[in-house]
């Protein structure tokens, strides 16, 4: 799920390659991937992402649907947030108040 959030926000992923991301990151250009316990090709990765960076315009783009988006929304996460505290609230007074 973190790779999907990050993409929802617009933020490149650096993810290992055989992991379980692999598949998911082939439908993007933003996930990259370096080869596990090799140091060499994660600064390898990083470098590229700092050269694509250099010649990116500096907007916000988001690389998922709009309901995706909605998914992680600022908004709907808060409201999904209120709603739990609403419900453990009335759970904990029903449990230990009637």
């Amino acid at each position: 799920m973190p790779i999907i959030e990050s993409l929802a926000c617009g933020t490149r992923v650096i993810a290992i390659e055989n992991g379980p991301f692999e598949e998911l990151g082939s439908t993007y250009d933003e996930v990259f991937f370096f080869r596990d316990e090799d140091v060499d090709s994660f600064i390898s990765t990083i470098h590229m992402i700092r050269l694509q960076n250099k010649n990116a315009p500096q907007h916000h783009q988001s690389f998922l649907s709009d309901e995706t988006q909605h998914l992680f929304s600022a908004e709907n996460i808060a409201q999904q947030y209120i709603q739990f505290v609403k419900d453990a609230t009335e759970d904990y007074y029903a449990r230990n108040i009637s």
